[in-house]
């Protein structure tokens, strides 16, 4: 009987990882506290490079809007991508939410098992994937053989977690209606969605409901439907000159007041601040 072949061995980038300071990124003088690294609460968070190390990226918290190769992309709470060289990616926060994520970059990996194209999927064991995430962070912080090896087995597993996952296409037909239930918010987003709604249109229990919503976003339904709203907000107040109170009632608030306070709890501003903020930062 043949013998499989043991895969190729994956290496961890230790000297070329950047971590975070005031959201930007920046290479640190000491490699040992390098990769892999979490960016914790970070706000305004930006990205634009032309990929040049392999990176794994996996979303804690927050949303995500990237731009890979010109193809734009939602990221969610367990969405995780696997960034090639010569890939050129734009990415930004959305909503002024904050962001956590995990980031590791590779010397070698095996090319061979990932799709051609963009390698992005959802993490379905996020429990496990932010548990042995935050075992290999910590591991990279001790000096000694031991628990660079511990570590290193560490990314290995988070990277076969990633290569499952890719493999896995969503056979749930209640996922697929959150999804979709999804989508028709984004689009909607000035619409009324109460739970009891939703539980309609998909024809799924409010429990089951709930469960799903927090397992595909990380976040309640109604929490979902704010965060659309703030992020739709975000682009109107810095792509408009249209009044903060005609934004409310675009967005579906009869009471500007209300908007006001929601937006300033979501974005970390108000929204007269922040357009003022946007306007400053292009220079306007």
């Amino acid at each position: 009987m043949a013998m499989k072949k043991d895969p190729a061995p994956v290496e961890i980038a230790w000297q070329h990882t950047p971590m975070a300071k005031g959201g930007k990124p920046f290479f640190p003088e000491n490699p040992v506290v390098a990769s892999p690294f979490w960016l914790h609460q970070v706000r305004g968070w930006q990205w634009e490079t032309k990929v040049v190390t392999p990176t794994l990226q996996y979303l804690r918290e927050g949303h995500i809007r990237y731009e890979i190769d010109g193809r734009e992309f939602e990221v969610f709470k367990g969405g995780s991508f696997f960034f090639r060289p010569g890939q050129s990616v734009k990415g930004r926060d959305v909503g002024g939410i904050p962001v956590t994520m995990l980031g590791t970059h590779f010397t070698r990996y095996p090319l061979e098992d990932l799709p051609r194209g963009i390698a992005n999927t959802t993490i379905r064991q996020t429990e496990l994937f932010e548990s042995l995430a935050d075992h290999a962070v910590a591991w990279r912080q001790m000096r000694g053989a031991i628990p660079k090896r511990q570590c290193e087995a560490a990314i290995r597993m988070l990277y076969a977690i990633f290569l499952g996952n890719l493999e896995v296409p969503v056979v749930d037909p209640d996922e697929r209606k959150i999804h979709d239930l999804l989508e028709s918010i984004r689009m909607k987003p000035a619409a009324h969605w109460p739970v009891e709604r939703m539980c309609e249109e998909t024809r799924i229990g409010r429990t089951r409901l709930t469960r799903l919503f927090h397992e595909l976003t990380g976040v309640t339904p109604n929490r979902f439907v704010i965060q659309v709203r703030v992020a739709k907000a975000t682009q109107l107040l810095r792509m408009t000159d249209m009044p903060v109170a005609e934004i409310a009632n675009e967005l579906g608030y009869s009471d500007v007041y209300f908007f006001h306070r929601q937006f300033s709890k979501f974005a970390g501003s108000s929204p007269s601040r922040y357009r003022r903020q946007g306007s400053s930062r292009s220079g306007g």
